[in-house]
């Protein structure tokens, strides 16, 4: 008999603490899926969002908004000065606060070449940003 999997004991990916502006917007596919409220943005299909860290297997952030799992995103973010964007799915929402605030979990859907480059950028910054911080 197998041991039960406890999923906080292993990363697969190095995952670096970070504190990005962004903002999300839904995946065509998945637009008519989910509706929000005038309330909940400015906008009728994007969400500011604050990045709080990031590997190469996704990104973590912090939304006012709660986004369900499985949602495909389109996160727009600045990196190394110019604004990009990465492709994500849901994975795991958890509230962090009652204001209300929650941390969106997220694994990245993309497999392109620039991709790959604007996730590696995201990455370098991000672990500047936390050797700054550490120091």
């Amino acid at each position: 008999m197998s041991q039960p999997r406890n999923n906080n004991a292993v990363r697969q990916h190095q995952r670096y603490q970070c504190n990005i502006a962004a903002a999300v917007r839904f995946d065509e596919a998945d637009a008519r899926r989910v509706r929000l409220s005038p309330e909940a943005s400015t906008s009728a299909t994007t969400v500011a969002c604050q990045l709080i860290d990031a590997s190469r297997g996704g990104v973590g952030f912090s939304s006012k908004v709660y986004l369900p799992p499985s949602i495909r995103l389109v996160v727009s973010l600045k990196v190394s000065g110019i604004v990009q964007e990465v492709r994500v799915k849901v994975q795991r929402v958890r509230m962090l606060d009652r204001t209300p605030s929650y941390y969106i979990g997220t694994s990245f859907i993309g497999t392109s070449e620039e991709h790959g480059r604007v996730v590696e950028a995201l990455l370098a910054e991000c672990a500047q940003m936390e050797g700054k911080a550490s120091a």
